[in-house]
């Protein structure tokens, strides 16, 4: 099971939240280090049992973050799920 650690961005008031986010999980052969673009989305959360990771099953069709890693050819390489 991926570590979940919280996150932290400097200079952000108190008042905003922490996320707790999981380690990024390849989506294939990855490239180190990788050039590309990362880009937050919503997923419905069942896209977690796909990574093997629980999930309530009252709360499936709930939608949750993911920042996603897209490559410079375009192709996701790495997906991560924010809380």
């Amino acid at each position: 099971m991926p570590d979940l650690r919280v996150r932290r961005g400097r200079g952000r008031p108190p008042h905003v939240a922490q996320e707790v986010a999981t380690e990024f999980i390849p989506l294939g052969p990855l490239e180190s280090p990788v050039r590309g673009s990362l880009v937050r989305m919503r997923l419905p959360r069942s896209a977690l049992t796909v990574f093997g990771l629980p999930v309530n099953q009252n709360r499936m069709a709930e939608r949750i973050s993911a920042d996603v890693l897209f490559g410079e050819d375009g192709v996701a390489r790495a997906i991560r799920f924010v809380q």
